[in-house]
């Protein structure tokens, strides 16, 4: 287990959400119904944003392995954030802007992993007002051709691993990841989040932990 990991026994091995298509056909493909302005499409070419998933699901997509690129993006003083191993399905992790009237504009580095079963995870953010938006919602993505070898424990390999850039608005006073559609072994990991107060969520995943 990786240092400083806290192990709980648990993660959702069963079916617990209607969101992921699972019983419907395999579709392979790079591009999901073109590319948001968040997206770095020579990395992932997939939308933060997949409209299906807010119509109910449809058939599961397994785009081909894109080495993964370094977060070099990310300014050298706002590149730590944590990754989750087998975030237990229907909870939420919510982490606050660490300034009252909200963080300044930034940009996310998301690692996500769902091996053979697609697992439905959504990122909003809540501005000062109380608005919110969606940052990515993603319910149908396959990534492996083999389940988890990590018993969420530690980082998969990396081409099990998709890449997602989302956009975090001026004045976020929170964002929630929302795994209420996980239906098996997952992961996550999310960079660039200096803005927030980023607090234990162990009593809900086999591991989390924090990328210094």
């Amino acid at each position: 287990m990786a240092a400083g990991a806290v192990p709980l026994a648990g993660g959702c091995l069963l079916a617990c959400g209607s969101r992921s298509g699972l019983d419907t056909p395999v579709v392979e493909v790079a591009v999901i119904h073109g590319l948001d302005a968040g997206v770095d499409a020579s990395q992932s070419g997939l939308e933060n944003i997949d409209p299906v998933c807010s119509a109910g699901g449809g058939p599961t997509v397994y785009p081909p392995y894109v080495p993964l690129v370094p977060p070099t993006n990310l300014p050298a003083n706002c590149a730590n954030g944590f990754w989750i191993g087998d975030a237990t399905a229907g909870s939420v992790y919510t982490v606050d802007s660490l300034a009252p009237m909200g963080a300044s504009a930034s940009t996310l580095d998301i690692d996500f992993a769902t091996y053979k079963q697609p697992d439905g995870v959504v990122i909003t953010g809540t501005l000062a007002g109380g608005t919110t938006y969606t940052l990515l919602d993603s319910c149908r993505l396959q990534t492996s051709d083999n389940g988890d070898m990590t018993n969420g424990e530690f980082r998969p390999a990396d081409d099990t691993i998709r890449q997602f850039r989302v956009n975090v608005q001026a004045g976020t006073v929170s964002l929630s990841f929302d795994f209420g559609g996980v239906v098996s072994p997952m992961y996550i990991q999310a960079l660039g989040l200096c803005a927030f107060d980023l607090t234990s969520f162990s009593a809900n995943a086999v591991t989390w932990q924090l990328v210094p």
